[in-house]
């Protein structure tokens, strides 16, 4: 059994709700690309994006380098209207590093 926040990742039933949940609040904002950062990101970061067919961006943490040396992996276009899925906004530190890549990356996003 598992306990604490991932209970609702793992579980297929919170799972979907919590899902749903992320959807129907996101259903009457206009943007067009998801962007994602670390383990909880990518946990509803690509089911988000596939479900309402919108493009998905991830962004790694700093002094992350596993699997690739890209800071951004996606297709982030210039102009983007874009939204930050995360589990959690504490210090802002996480956002702050995803904004920073990002401006890194296209001075128009």
């Amino acid at each position: 059994m598992t306990c604490g926040y991932l209970r609702h990742h793992i579980d297929v039933e919170g799972y979907r709700l919590t899902l749903e949940r992320i959807i129907n609040s996101l259903k009457d904002v206009d943007f067009d690309t998801i962007v994602v950062t670390g383990v909880s990101g990518l946990l509803f970061g690509p089911a988000t994006a596939h479900a309402m067919g919108k493009r998905l961006v991830v962004v790694r943490k700093r002094n992350e380098s596993s699997h690739s040396r890209e800071k951004i992996e996606g297709e982030l276009l210039d102009g983007a209207k874009f939204i930050i899925l995360d589990d959690l906004v504490d210090s802002g530190t996480t956002l702050i590093n995803i904004l920073e890549a990002i401006d890194a990356h296209s001075s128009r996003v």
